[in-house]
């Protein structure tokens, strides 16, 4: 999504720790410009906050619902996303529910497969 993004005009940022290598590798190949941060999300959170206007979430299916629903609230707590932005959380249809934390407006869900896209904005 994030190399679609940019496609289109946008500016994108990556945080992953098994595939930034991928990441930079694609960025390379298609002659784009992007931050990849070879990292997991916990660190990448705890450093300093930017407001992005998107934040695409894509945990892994296996992180339990609580632990989304953490990162979530280190995202209102600490500023890294601005008002009015949208937060998307993609989970496997097999996961409980995304519940958003009060500073978010839930806009809605949909189900695409095997995969549930939960779209928040943020108040």
């Amino acid at each position: 999504m994030g190399l679609e993004a940019i496609s289109r005009g946008a500016e994108a940022v990556f945080v992953d720790r098994s595939t930034a290598r991928l990441i930079r590798g694609n960025c390379a190949s298609l002659g784009v410009q992007a931050q990849v941060f070879s990292r997991d999300v916990e660190a990448y959170l705890a450093g300093p906050s930017t407001g992005f206007h998107i934040i695409w979430m894509d945990p892994p299916y296996e992180y339990d619902t609580k632990k989304v629903e953490g990162f979530l609230n280190r995202i209102a707590a600490q500023g890294w996303l601005e008002s009015h932005g949208l937060v998307l959380v993609e989970r496997s249809k097999r996961s409980s529910a995304v519940e958003f934390p009060e500073s978010f407006l839930n806009i809605s869900s949909r189900l695409y497969g095997e995969t549930v896209i939960y779209l928040a904005e943020m108040r």
